[in-house]
């Protein structure tokens, strides 16, 4: 057996060499597969490209080849970058020669992408580099460029430009946005980037649509160059449009002088003024701006500087409207000069305006009456502009409720019921309903709650049963509750009682007894007193019960107290000083202060939201009432 084997050896030996045993065996095969010349791509789907081409052999042509290596980059591959090109993962074995094969590679982002393959055999054996394709992930196709920009109009600021839409893709579709740009030299692909881009350009409308826009804020008297790209949702952008240009007018015609200014009213810390809106150019269009000013001496153009300037005073409405202004935070019993100048966007100012002048009033009467009756109990609005207060529009004697504003003018009927008197109006929580007390033919009052608009319905809030009238109330600071002063007998005892009661409904619990006859309830904007005018005094106790602390000692009579919207103060009514006069305290009963001095009698003294101001009611000797208005320093 050894021998045989030995003797195998020698003849594979023998048979596989030359004679000349100097050399060595050469390999059987060194024919490389042919390569591939039809690779092609179908198609992008998304990131995904599917590959087409037709299996090459082992040996050129003939047979079936080992493996593929397949390879992609954005660039054309070429035999020096093949290397430097990405392997694309799991590629197919080759099929026999001549058979269709393909290949989906993904992941791609988007743009233009090239591949190529090579062939192998066993030995491996390597083709040369097959065609190159390429294939396009995703849009893009720029939208079409802008051919027909022109400007439509300009004046000495601004410039309106007019174009078609073009498309998303070329000229279909609908575009993402535009880039309009503007420049004081013609604008080119390679100044683009220099010009200023205009901001706010509203979004392309569908191809083929008549599109418009103002470039404003330009400098008059330049040549402005103008241009347009339309970009799509995938920044592709168009190349550049049409240049255009216009050089807005230097304007040189200032606004119309203002002649009609006037103080309206000039009530406490406040002056209104009105005028008619001038032009921009004389009195044609709309001017850019107002400056207002005031000072405490006559204003001329050599002082305006020194006078004090408005703020936020509001832009000039078209020429011809009445315009008008409120200038607070007006020091009481002053006398102000006012004037103003109005300027457009060049800026051209006009001449200065008539000068007008006011003083301000600390005492500020609303109502006007002509004959004796009512304007009694005013009542602020939340915002301060308004007061709502009772009044007998001279009819048929029944007290209804009327509506002014805080500045005075003409007052609104807001109730006109000849078979029901009403007073003691107040603003409800949240402020958007008016409650009062009303009584009718049975002479029993009770709270009710309505919309502070003429002809509202209005609802029962609280009765205390027959008999028993609600004489004042006032809500918790919170709105949650309502104390209330009710009269439980007539002559000779008229004993009353005081009690609380949930805003939302419920039994109400006895606050202080008929040992206290009550008149006027004011709760505390801290929310923890109740100040009450009773005995003649003013009082005050929590608002859990408990034991009443006076306040007021004086042998004159002292009513209708109210806190100030802080909790410091009371205001209160006394006739202290002979006739009835309003006076104020601080919340402990200490420094007391004399508010008014007249000759009528002023009660009902009510503070405004702000603190800033009381209002109240004030009869003449003739018995003629009306609604004043106190600001304070």
């Amino acid at each position: 057996m050894k021998i045989r084997y030995l003797l195998y050896v020698f003849l594979i030996l023998f048979l596989g060499c030359s004679d000349d045993k100097s050399t060595t065996p050469t390999p059987s095969d060194t024919t490389p597969p042919a390569a591939v010349q039809d690779l092609a791509t179908a198609p992008s789907i998304e990131d995904q490209v599917t590959l087409y081409w037709t299996a090459p052999g082992d040996d050129g042509s003939s047979g079936q080849a080992a493996a593929y290596e397949i390879r992609y980059m954005t660039t054309p591959i070429t035999e020096a970058l093949w290397d430097s090109a990405t392997i694309a993962p799991s590629p197919p074995e080759p099929a026999i020669s001549g058979q269709f094969q393909h290949v989906e590679i993904s992941g791609f982002d988007w743009g233009e992408w090239f591949f190529a393959l090579k062939t192998a055999d066993e030995v491996p054996n390597w083709s040369e580099l097959s065609n190159i394709a390429s294939a396009t992930i995703g849009d893009t196709t720029a939208p079409g460029a802008i051919s027909d920009l022109f400007v439509s109009s300009f004046d000495e600021s601004s410039v309106s430009l007019s174009w078609t839409a073009s498309g998303d893709d070329d000229y279909s579709g609908r575009a993402a946005g535009y880039d309009l740009r503007y420049a004081l030299t013609t604008i080119t692909d390679e100044s683009w980037e220099a010009a200023t881009q205009v901001q706010s350009v509203p979004a392309p409308d569908s191809s083929g649509v008549d599109e418009a826009f103002t470039v404003t804020n330009l400098d008059a008297g330049q040549e402005h160059f103008f241009a347009i790209k339309s970009l799509d949702d995938r920044s592709n952008e168009s190349d550049l449009s049409n240049v255009v240009s216009a050089t807005p007018i230097l304007d040189e015609i200032p606004p119309e002088q203002v002649s009609d200014l006037e103080v309206t009213s000039a009530n406490g810390h406040n002056a209104i003024l009105t005028w008619t809106a001038p032009g921009n150019n004389g009195s044609e269009g709309i001017a850019a701006e107002y400056d207002l000013r005031y000072s405490l001496a006559e204003i001329t153009d050599e002082s305006w500087a020194e006078a004090i300037q408005v703020q936020d005073v509001p832009a000039p409405e078209t020429p011809g409207s009445e315009e008008s202004f409120t200038i607070g935070d007006l020091e009481l019993e002053t006398t102000y000069f006012f004037a103003l100048k109005t300027v457009d966007g060049a800026p051209n100012w006009s001449e200065l305006s008539n000068v007008v002048s006011a003083t301000t009033v600390a005492n500020v009467q609303l109502t006007f009456s002509s004959r004796t009756g009512w304007a009694a109990s005013p009542a602020w609005s939340p915002d301060g502009d308004k007061l709502v207060y009772v009044t007998d529009h001279g009819t048929n004697r029944t007290r209804q409720l009327s509506m002014i504003s805080a500045t005075g003018g003409q007052s609104v009927r807001l109730t006109d019921d000849p078979l029901r008197s009403s007073h003691s109006p107040s603003w409800a929580p949240g402020g958007n309903q008016l409650t009062f007390i009303t009584y009718g033919s049975d002479l029993t009052n009770a709270i009710w709650i309505m919309d502070p608009v003429f002809g509202s319905d209005y609802s029962l809030l609280v009765s205390h049963g027959e008999d028993n009238n609600i004489q004042s109330y006032s809500f918790s600071a919170d709105g949650s509750q309502i104390v209330y002063s009710v009269q439980v007998s007539f002559s000779p005892d008229y004993l009353k009682e005081t009690y609380i009661i949930p805003f939302s409904g419920g039994s109400p619990e006895l606050l202080l007894s008929d040992d206290w006859p009550t008149y006027g309830v004011s709760w505390s904007p801290v929310g923890d007193q109740i100040v009450f005018g009773a005995d003649y005094d003013i009082w005050v106790i929590s608002a859990n019960g408990g034991t009443p602390l006076q306040l007021t000692t004086d042998p004159a009579r002292d009513m209708f107290p109210a806190w100030s919207p802080d909790g410091s103060q009371i205001v209160f009514s006394s006739n202290r000083s002979e006739n009835w006069d309003i006076w104020v305290m601080s919340a402990t009963g200490e420094n007391l202060s004399q508010l008014t001095f007249n000759l009528a009698d002023q009660s009902y003294p009510s503070w405004s939201p702000d603190g800033r101001a009381i209002s109240y009611s004030s009869t003449s000797s003739e018995g003629i009432s009306d609604i004043w208005v106190l600001y304070l320093e």
